[in-house]
């Protein structure tokens, strides 16, 4: 006794039609039952080329929605690969450096979205009730100025994107050292009474953003990159040191603050 018997009853003929032929993406008892039901029917042969016609109309329809559907992933696709860069290359710019610089617009313009929105009730705040604007204000709202300009200036490929963004980074480098030796600080004494005075970044998170920001140093620091923004090695070094110096300096602001 075939089981699709009595399924395949109240199907139309199309139905039946469909499924004799795309016979090898069903059950043979399947097709065998769908063909009995048609034989059984005693179509015209008028009925049947109407049966056939329609589901070749549907069959080119299918097609049709398939090309659309490549053709806008293609698009999006390609729309995506020339918002990140991987389009015209600058004059002198190399693939590998018109990649390298888009991804990192990418990385740090998602990281910048996250940083606004976690401190999204904190701005309000700083920005309005707070009446006395001391350095404490102006450090606090610098990385949130500071990291867009770099990040449209790196895009745009201007040197001085370059040592604003090589700044931003290295100003966090620093940071990040510090919040990591507090926080490691914080596990020596395992005292509760601290905990709950100074909240601390964990010593993973610490890790992982110190190797965040400092591999982003190393990339925006290779001479294919370099190129791309006229900076030599020595300008390089010069802006380095110069972060560090003021990274420093500002970090022990914050701590006499």
């Amino acid at each position: 006794m075939n089981p699709f018997l009595d399924q395949y009853q109240s199907a139309s003929n199309i139905e039946l039609f469909r499924i004799i032929d795309d016979a090898e993406n069903y059950q043979p008892l399947a097709v065998d039952a769908a063909q009995a039901i048609i034989d059984s029917r005693k179509l015209t042969e008028e009925e049947v080329n109407r049966v056939k016609e329609e589901l070749a109309l549907i069959h080119h329809e299918k097609i049709q929605d398939e090309e659309r559907k490549q053709y806008f992933k293609q698009l999006i696709l390609q729309k995506f690969d020339n918002f990140i860069g991987f389009g015209d290359l600058k004059q002198g710019e190399s693939a590998e450096s018109n990649k390298t610089i888009a991804s990192i617009v990418v990385v740090y313009g998602i990281a910048y979205v996250f940083m606004i929105f976690s401190q999204i009730d904190i701005l309000p705040m700083m920005l309005f009730e707070f009446n006395d604007w001391d350095y404490s204000t102006f450090l606090y709202f610098l990385p949130i100025v500071m990291l867009p300009i770099a990040i449209s200036l790196f895009w745009k490929r201007k040197k001085i994107g370059w040592i604003l963004l090589s700044f931003y980074l290295i100003n966090k480098c620093v940071s990040t050292a510090i919040m990591l030796e507090s926080a490691l600080r914080m596990d020596e004494a395992s005292d509760t009474i601290f905990d709950s005075l100074f909240i601390t970044p964990s010593v993973s998170t610490c890790v992982f953003l110190l190797l965040f920001y400092g591999a982003t140093v190393l990339v925006i620091g290779r001479s294919v990159v370099r190129m791309t923004f006229s900076v030599s090695r020595l300008m390089m070094l010069i802006v380095v040191v110069v972060a560090l110096i003021v990274s420093a300096f500002i970090d022990a602001l914050i701590f006499l603050l």
